[in-house]
């Protein structure tokens, strides 16, 4: 089914991203949207159903309120794009409007998950970088979006808000470099696409949902670091590839206030992730799920993956 609807959800986005009007970005956005409802509820559950309509409130909402805005811009010549923007923050569930965005995902599969996170982030963010504008209030979001991330990851139990939240933590480092470049956030999207998906696939295989299952399930030491160096990518850390965009951006930043604000906030982020499997390797093994073993192909995936994050 998702074959299926894999096409017109690549074309929502592809109109998006060569487009030069807004009406045909908007556009391909809903068709994004529309390409996607259908899997969220392809279950039939309650949950599944939930899940879907609130997405689909939210994101009509924003998309009516984004058309608006457009047509006022183009007829108007309205100066300030600050509307905008917040239409798009909301669209995504960034601050201020983050309050939808973690909640949605424990109805969700990982798959669709996987999704969210990946391609779902696209389209918003191309038009977000065409309209982006480098001001201080612009630093305080970013700011903000961090410190949300890192505080809701603090103490969460639930995987899937986890990385929710730590998806609200990546965009706002793709907003960082859209105030330097348009489109060195489109290599951070693709590091960071790469760093996510074997991590989420474990996930999806190994059928974790809490923090419980993931410290007491049963693994090979082998696979422990496999699956601990693509989380450590994910967080940054040196020299791993996820720590590549990241410094970068660092280095291109002029306001040193948001610089050292960025880096002790990815450094606390990157200490949940590290706290996590540090506990799996401690916590006894009494409790037991049901034995599973890692398919081949799921290994080759997190070692091949590994070693392109040393490599590189």
């Amino acid at each position: 089914m998702i074959n299926y609807y894999f096409l017109p959800m690549s074309m929502g986005i592809l109109m998006t991203l060569i487009s030069n009007s807004w009406i045909i970005m908007w556009m391909g956005m809903e068709l994004n949207l529309m390409s996607i409802l259908p899997l969220m509820n392809k279950n039939k559950s309650n949950k599944s159903i939930e899940c879907s309509m609130k997405y689909f409130l939210i994101q009509s909402f924003s998309s009516l309120l984004l058309i608006f805005l457009l047509s006022n811009t183009l007829i108007f010549k309205m100066s300030s794009l600050f509307p905008l923007e917040m239409t798009l923050f909301f669209k995504m569930g960034l601050m201020p409007f983050h309050f939808w965005y973690p909640d949605l995902f424990t109805k969700m599969s990982w798959n669709i998950s996987s999704i969210m996170f990946t391609m779902q982030k696209l389209a918003p963010l191309w038009m977000l970088s065409i309209f982006l504008t480098n001001n201080m209030l612009l630093h305080s979001i970013i700011i903000m979006n961090l410190l949300v991330s890192s505080l809701g990851m603090w103490n969460e139990k639930n995987i899937q808000k986890l990385m929710a939240f730590s998806s609200i933590s990546h965009s706002s480092w793709m907003m960082s470099s859209m105030m330097f470049s348009k489109f060195w956030w489109m290599m951070y999207w693709s590091i960071y696409t790469l760093s996510l998906l074997p991590v989420l696939y474990f996930f999806k295989q190994m059928n974790l949902l809490t923090m419980n299952q993931f410290l007491s399930i049963n693994l090979t030491p082998w696979t422990k670091m496999m699956t601990f160096l693509n989380l450590l990518s994910l967080g940054g850390y040196p020299p791993l590839l996820g720590f590549i965009p990241k410094w970068y951006i660092l280095l291109m930043l002029n306001n040193k206030l948001l610089l050292l604000t960025m880096t002790l906030l990815s450094s606390f982020s990157l200490y949940i992730y590290m706290k996590m499997w540090i506990l799996s390797l401690l916590i006894s093994k009494n409790i037991s799920l049901k034995k599973m073993n890692l398919p081949t192909y799921l290994s080759m995936i997190i070692l091949l993956s590994t070693f392109l994050w040393m490599m590189i």
